[in-house]
């Protein structure tokens, strides 16, 4: 069965926040207000005006200049929010197993500062562990080169690009990773939204250099993918977004 991320994470992230708790961000088109549901009333002005900055993108900050600088955001620059970027490979380094230390230290500290957090549902940064178990699942080029997993100067913890989501074995893999994350995090005061799609113009087909062709840019031939009947407007929406996502990833103007 065919599974874009669109819905993947529409049915992952939706469904543990309807079962968990925290602050959903319902789509503009709706006239209902965002549910909050476990926020400190000091959080929930409304006339605030919600700003701030990208903060933990493990390891860093090294721990210890974490609360120190959590409290000059807060006291010194007056931001009220930061943004987190979880990276899945950061968090779950072996199968089954999951290491959140880090995260509740930051979590409390925002608690205690009052800064809201704004949390990113990384999957583009997938365990090293799927990845041998699974090789079938890795992103396939346009010129049918399959893309192993690395690091960059943005992606420090590795596990770059990310694994195909039209496989089963990674679908239910970053399953347990957002489920497990959101069980702990939703009950956080500070925790204010989640941010399930960073960039989505840019995992995999990001240029890494000046000698990127088209076939270079577009993702994915996966064994899995081209055994899909194709349908554009059940995977994107629509075959006009599918051309507009094919000529922005090409000309990688953004």
């Amino acid at each position: 069965m065919s599974s874009s991320r669109r819905t993947f994470l529409s049915s992952t992230v939706g469904g543990s926040l309807l079962t968990l708790g925290g602050l959903r961000i319902l789509p503009a088109d709706q006239t209902s207000s965002a549910v909050i549901s476990n926020l400190d009333p000091a959080l929930q002005r409304p006339d605030q005006f919600i700003y701030g900055s990208a903060f933990y993108r493990p390891p860093n900050p090294p721990p210890e200049q974490r609360r120190e600088m959590l409290r000059a955001i807060a006291q010194e620059y007056h931001f009220n929010i930061i943004r987190i970027y979880l990276a899945w490979v950061y968090c779950n380094p072996k199968p089954d197993q999951f290491d959140f230390a880090e995260l509740e230290e930051v979590m409390r500290y925002c608690d205690e500062f009052g800064i809201r957090v704004l949390m990113g549902v990384i999957t583009e940064e997938a365990p090293y562990g799927l990845d041998q178990a699974h090789p079938e699942t890795r992103f396939v080029d346009a010129k049918g080169r399959a893309q192993r997993l690395s690091d960059n100067g943005n992606n420090v913890s590795g596990g770059w690009p990310g694994l195909c989501l039209d496989w089963q074995p990674v679908r239910e893999a970053a399953t347990r990773f957002i489920q497990e994350m959101v069980k702990l995090v939703a009950h956080y005061p500070s925790m204010y939204a989640y941010d399930c799609w960073n960039e989505p113009h840019i995992e995999p087909a990001w240029k890494r250099n000046i000698w990127a062709t088209p076939q270079d840019l577009l993702f994915c031939y996966c064994e899995r993918r081209m055994r899909m009947p194709i349908s554009a407007p059940r995977y994107w929406g629509s075959a006009a977004t599918v051309s507009r996502v094919a000529a922005l990833a090409v000309n990688s103007r953004w």
